[in-house]
């Protein structure tokens, strides 16, 4: 029983007392608090290290499984019962103890699974358990005893959640979770405090017994060193109450009266990387923090700035939290994912950064050229203000939840198969026959989900920036211009023409170690549009965006573009061709509409269509590209 006593003397210094004799001292104070807000300080960090894995450590005792917050109820009841226990513990008779939460884990077999699993937006996943000390907080993590590719996935789901009879799954633990339950719903009361009531008629549950409840199961499992421990001295005030949001509470009970702060958390901070002109935001990416079951997620906005909207305990995150990048990023409606590979083209599970263990305040850091992620992040931050670029052009933005395999190299040699935005015919070209056909569908379905839409590569070097940025530039051109035949010609015409496009790459480049062949080859007029306006389009974009003229390492004097696309070798040349056509007052959106043909005729006959007015000089610059 003294044991007990002393997990209430700590409850009760939670509240912060101090003696009073009026309620001018408790509106000083409160007072104060509001002035002080603002000097929170996050934590901060430079990102360098290489890749690393995930150690865990040993299994926790599990302080929110029903079982504990059982025994954690019988031992408040006890002390209710007490002469000198505290009028408000009276309640903990009609407290009620039953699963709030589910905790699960997933196990997919293969990559459609794992993509039905993660495209799920009802699902936070986790590749490690919620529940075991983290030795060190890596990138990606792999369970021992599995064998396959995949590793187990972990996450909480409501008592009524349906689990699908093909992917295997566990319940590892029935939870209750307060903030959860049927019985905790709150109201703001003038702006300032947060207070419980009653959802179903039962006893109101007031934030002294969660915390309370909190407290004494987390002592009870041996997790106390994870408990936030306040002081009753000014200067613990000061430090502590900086770090609490704006809404407070005075209370008061016989002689004493105390101010209470709300007791949680919402972190924020900025994600930055370094550039040739300075560090800027890494834009889009989503950042995760979590400590036991309760995690959020958010994503960074274009200064790289990020604010969890969801709240944390403040009594049993304890000092810190842990903090991940996920490489599942957006801007608007468009999304991208940047995912581990296998032989650098087989797409398995999405890439992630572990930042570790900060203040639940926030954290902030910047990625470094000597970090394995910074490159990534300069692909990241070239995909995200490509979509912006297209919104002002008139350009076809991306399609959607694109999946980009991504490889540090020092060449840059990239493409865009968009093998997952298209139907692949390529096997009916190579075999033209029952067996092609038949092999190009029985392929789709078995390995679509795991073929990349953009294969890119980087560096880690500052001097080539603008390089690994232009080399996306043009991917995702072609990647605006695939959708633009989708929308325009539908999905079998646009899957035709980039199917005919990627299996004539891949042939030159058997056949001849040359990609694009030469004029007069298989296809040679879609690779001719196709790459000449994906190089036009990336040249421009770095001239007016990055003020850089060296795009694809061309030396001397590029302010002439006629030199900068003529000197080049087929079929970059045909990038003068939509530069001529630009500057005769064709709109980057109907040269981009116009491109929905397999030959050069064909695009002059569609732009000439949209502007018969010019058809005199549009003849005359596509002539000598026929």
């Amino acid at each position: 029983m003294k044991i007990i006593k002393h997990i209430f003397i700590l409850v009760i210094t939670l509240g912060l007392i101090h003696s009073c004799q009026n309620d001018d001292t408790l509106k000083d104070t409160t007072t104060f608090i509001e002035d002080n807000i603002s000097q929170i300080e996050q934590s901060f960090s430079i990102a360098n290290r290489p890749e690393q894995p995930t150690v865990l450590g040993e299994q926790k005792e599990n302080p929110f499984s029903v079982e504990n917050m059982l025994i954690a109820l019988d031992s408040l009841k006890q002390y209710a019962t007490e002469e000198n226990s505290e009028p408000y513990l009276k309640s903990a008779e009609t407290i009620e103890i039953y699963p709030t939460d589910l905790y699960v884990r997933f196990l997919p077999n293969d990559s459609i699974q794992y993509n039905n699993l993660t495209s799920n937006t009802t699902l936070t996943l986790f590749d490690t358990p919620l529940d075991y000390e983290i030795v060190q907080l890596g990138d990606y993590y792999k369970d021992s005893t599995i064998t396959g590719d995949y590793t187990w996935l972990y996450t909480t789901v409501k008592p009524d959640y349906s689990f699908s009879s093909d992917i295997r799954h566990e319940v590892l633990s029935e939870l209750f979770i307060i903030e959860n339950s049927d019985d905790y719903t709150e109201e703001i009361i003038e702006d300032t405090a947060t207070v419980l009531k009653s959802a179903s008629g039962r006893t109101a549950i007031t934030q002294d017994i969660c915390n309370a409840l909190y407290v004494i199961s987390f002592n009870l499992t041996g997790n106390s060193d994870e408990l936030t421990t306040i002081g009753t001295n000014e200067m613990s005030l000061k430090s502590t109450i900086t770090n609490c949001t704006r809404k407070c509470i005075g209370k008061k009970w016989w002689k004493v009266c105390w101010t209470s702060c709300d007791t949680y958390y919402y972190p924020d901070g900025k994600i930055e990387i370094k550039t040739p002109t300075g560090d800027v935001g890494l834009k889009g990416v989503k950042v995760r923090m979590w400590r036991w079951f309760s995690y959020a997620d958010a994503y960074t906005n274009a200064s790289g700035s990020y604010y969890s909207k969801a709240r944390f305990n403040k009594i049993w995150v304890g000092n810190s939290i842990n903090y991940k990048i996920i490489y599942d990023c957006k801007r608007d409606n468009n999304s991208w994912k940047f995912k581990k590979t296998i032989a650098g083209a087989v797409c398995l599970w999405r890439d992630s950064y572990g930042m570790g263990y900060h203040s639940p305040n926030g954290h902030s850091m910047i990625f470094d050229t000597n970090s394995a992620y910074w490159g990534r992040g300069v692909l990241n931050n070239a995909i995200y203000d490509y979509i912006g670029y297209a919104n002002q052009d008139g350009i076809s933005l991306p399609p959607s939840n694109l999946d980009i395999a991504d490889k540090n190299s020092n060449d840059f040699t990239s493409s865009a198969p968009l093998l997952k935005s298209h139907f692949n015919f390529s096997l009916i070209y190579n075999n033209s026959n029952i067996l092609g056909a038949i092999g190009t569908i029985y392929g789709h379905v078995l390995f679509g989900w795991a073929l990349p839409d953009l294969i890119l590569r980087y560096n880690k070097t500052l001097d080539d920036y603008n390089k690994i940025t232009a080399t996306v530039w043009h991917e995702l051109t072609h990647a605006s211009h695939l959708q633009r035949m989708k929308s325009e010609k539908g999905y079998f015409w646009a899957s035709d023409y980039w199917s005919q496009n990627i299996y004539q790459q891949a042939k030159n480049s058997i056949d001849d170690n040359y990609a694009y062949g030469n004029i007069g080859d298989d296809n040679w007029q879609i690779i001719a549009l196709s790459e000449g306006w994906a190089n036009y389009r990336a040249w421009h974009l770095c001239n007016e965006k990055l003020a850089w003229t060296k795009y694809l390492n061309i030396k001397g004097d590029s302010d002439a573009v006629t030199r900068y696309f003529t000197d080049r070798d087929f079929p970059r040349n045909y990038g003068a061709m939509f530069d001529e056509l630009r500057a005769e007052g064709c709109s980057f959106s109907i040269m981009e509409k116009s491109l929905c043909t397999y030959s050069i005729n064909g695009y002059k006959s569609n732009l000439v269509s949209k502007y018969p007015s010019k058809l005199a000089r549009i003849t005359e610059i596509i002539k000598s590209y026929e």
